[in-house]
């Protein structure tokens, strides 16, 4: 049974350790959270958390401060510092927070290509409601029991297969690089399409004109249907369903023939 996306009152925030392996100097997911000190309106960390996701949906991630949230929130600067130590703490709380927004199931599925389909799918989604996210990949730990959750659910569902580890590691990763190499190109393009510098219809009858010339007939045939792929959301998710599915038709053909990793055609890659 799929799991629900949390609601604003359910959002899942730092509680404590996530294990002794984890332990990193002053991390947020070893820092049980505080209680309230007796204000008149009390805080708590997921409160923090869903104001500031509000305000950077809205501004983007760089105008991210813990006074303009403050502000925002109508509270003293000092009352966010109780709960959350650092803005650092604040960001890795803001990341897993929204990857709780993914409907996964409990538990994997037993059918470990349906499963990927559908955290490909629930990530797109989640990045594409957030795109200012992207910045955050490489920058933060992701620790958290919401990040930590959606990894499982993964690699859980290639270990069921009976995947080995490496082939394992190897077959999230190549899922990772399309989907956010697919988001990265959407997002953009979305971006450079709201920028007054970057005239999109002009530049397309540009385009237009050049390839009227007739030198490039392939690129004029393609020219008709990308036209309709412009800000068409429907176009957008068939392209990448397109795409994930060739990858993973490549995935599921190697690991019929158990050599996902490589070590049968290593020489012929070579």
């Amino acid at each position: 049974m799929a799991k629900s996306r949390r609601g604003d009152d359910d959002i899942e925030v730092a509680g404590g350790s996530v294990g002794a392996a984890m332990e990193l100097p002053g991390s947020v997911w070893l820092k049980p959270e505080r209680p309230d000190r007796g204000n008149a309106s009390p805080l708590s960390r997921a409160q923090i958390v869903r104001a500031a996701i509000a305000l950077i949906d809205e501004d983007g991630i760089d105008a991210l401060s813990m006074r303009k949230l403050a502000a925002r929130m109508g509270v003293g600067v000092m009352s966010l510092y109780w709960h959350v130590e650092r803005k650092d703490d604040l960001l890795e709380l803001i990341v897993d927070a929204i990857f709780g927004e993914m409907e996964l199931p409990d538990q994997p599925t037993g059918d470990w290509r349906a499963d990927l389909t559908r955290v490909a799918l629930e990530t797109r989604a989640i990045f594409t409601r957030h795109p200012w996210l992207l910045q955050t990949i490489g920058s933060l730990p992701h620790y958290g029991p919401n990040f930590l959750r959606h990894a499982e659910f993964s690699f859980g569902s290639l270990s069921q297969a009976g995947v080995e580890p490496e082939t394992m590691a190897r077959v999230v990763s190549a899922v990772d690089s399309f989907v956010f190499g697919s988001l990265l190109t959407r997002i953009a393009e979305a971006r450079a399409d709201r920028s007054p510098d970057y005239p999109i219809e002009q530049i397309i009858g540009q385009f237009q004109a050049t390839l009227a010339r007739g030198e490039y007939p392939a690129l004029q045939r393609m020219m008709v249907h990308f036209e309709r792929w412009i800000d068409d959301d429907e176009a957008a998710e068939a392209t990448f369903r397109f795409g994930l599915g060739c990858l993973l038709d490549g995935i599921e053909a190697r690991l019929a023939q158990g050599d996902a990793c490589g070590h049968r055609n290593q020489a012929v890659d070579t």
